[in-house]
């Protein structure tokens, strides 16, 4: 039987600790991302190969986001949290001991298998467990986590004498988070209440959907056009994440004056310009903007033009050429946030779990084709060709999003969202 919290301090106290951990999450998946200029300045990987590990990590977790997504539908997130936890805490540590290239690989991958039900999980327990009271809010600042995740990942890398150290620090995080977990989630389970009406008292409280609708999830995704929209998502996470991820080095090898530690700074102010996207989002849905469909293609729309400006990197001075990676990070957040109230609407059908793992997959695949496919782009044909393989996707996307438009209004209409 589905339950949820009716305390609401005891809600708020299991949200905050969800976004603290989910934060030190982030932060650990993307620790070769954050060394990377210190990898490559010292001569221990090329781009390529630092960008491989991130790849293999995410070409194995991205699928599996499909199977964590239906397990978080129907077994206990609490559990699926702690095999994430503990077990990306042991690939950490390893790492941290033993820096063998081919080991990495191996290690980081077997990471990604035991982090794949942990998304879908946190994101099953903010939209259906949590007091009815913060949940809309839940889903919005939960976003908020990543964007410092990646910012502590970067800072650290920054501050630490030895890229090493991070995988070390983010470990014992880990650890600390397993057990705290261990012991929160049990006393907030004790305290939930049973849902009154079912998959449809998780998020929505009006009314039951009505029997004659075909609610399973390929026919409802179908109609939806969450397939056609999956490719958007997988160019959104290639851009987001490729320019946060990139920028320091771009930034070290386009500008004489840019060393590794000054760009992974200067990354900071870009990876934290995403919280003005996204509070921007947040002000315009739902009052001007409540089709999430039609907000995610206005967001696209506006990119063309901002990521062609950055073919001019090495042309425009540094200051102008970071603000306009600022507005790429500003408007893919923002768009972010979209595609989580997009998938909040399934919680109404008990399926947000499952198209939380939709969601994540294609993201996945978007950071493993930025993570090598691009890295491998730009050690060969330079960071021009990479930024207009990106510029190709954004405008791709924005024709996607065109055809998915009216889809998502005849179903929105059909299944009463």
């Amino acid at each position: 039987m589905k339950k949820h919290l009716n305390d609401q301090k005891m809600s708020l106290f299991l949200f905050i600790y969800i976004w603290i951990m989910y934060a030190i999450v982030y932060w650990t998946k993307n620790c070769f991302s954050g060394a990377m200029a210190s990898i490559v300045a010292e001569g221990i990987m090329t781009k390529s190969q630092t960008g491989l590990i991130t790849a293999v990590f995410y070409l194995v977790y991205a699928p599996l986001q499909v199977v964590g997504g239906k397990l978080a539908d129907r077994w206990r997130p609490d559990l699926l949290i702690l095999i994430g936890l503990i077990g990306s805490g042991i690939a950490n540590f390893i790492i941290y001991l033993n820096q063998n290239y081919y080991l990495m690989l191996i290690v980081w991958t077997l990471n990604s298998v035991v982090q794949s039900a942990l998304w879908p999980s946190i994101f099953k327990i903010i939209s259906s467990e949590l007091a009815h009271e913060h949940r809309i809010r839940g889903v919005y600042y939960i976003t908020f986590a990543s964007t410092f995740g990646l910012c502590f990942a970067f800072i650290s890398a920054a501050l630490m004498s030895k890229w090493q150290n991070n995988f070390l620090l983010s470990s014992i995080l880990l650890f600390i988070m397993a057990i705290i977990m261990a012991i929160v989630y049990p006393i907030a389970a004790r305290r939930m209440v049973p849902d009154e009406t079912g998959p449809a008292k998780a998020l929505h409280e009006d009314f039951e959907h009505p029997e004659e609708l075909d609610t399973r999830s390929f026919t409802m995704f179908k109609k939806c056009g969450l397939f056609i929209l999956l490719p958007v998502v997988i160019a959104r996470g290639l851009l987001g994440l490729g320019i946060k991820n990139m920028a320091p080095t771009l930034l070290m090898e386009s500008y004489a004056s840019v060393s590794p530690v000054v760009g992974n700074f200067l990354n900071i102010f870009i990876i934290l310009s995403g919280l003005v996207g996204m509070y921007f989002v947040k002000r315009l849905y739902p009052r001007r903007i409540n089709d999430e469909v039609k907000g995610l293609g206005l967001i696209f729309t506006i990119l063309i033009p901002v990521v062609a400006l950055t073919l001019l990197v090495g042309k425009l001075p540094l200051s102008p050429m970071v603000i306009i990676l600022c507005l790429i990070i500003a408007l893919t957040e923002g768009s972010g946030l979209f595609t989580q109230y997009y998938t909040v609407k399934f919680a109404k059908y008990g399926k947000n779990g499952e198209v939380a793992g939709y969601i994540n997959m294609a993201a996945a695949f978007g950071i493993v084709i930025q993570s090598y496919g691009v890295a491998k782009i730009a050690d060969m044909w330079g960071w021009i060709a990479a930024l207009a393989v990106l510029l190709a996707l954004v405008i791709i996307s924005v024709v996607l999003i065109i055809i998915v438009i009216p889809k998502w209004k005849k179903f929105t209409r059909e299944y009463h969202m």
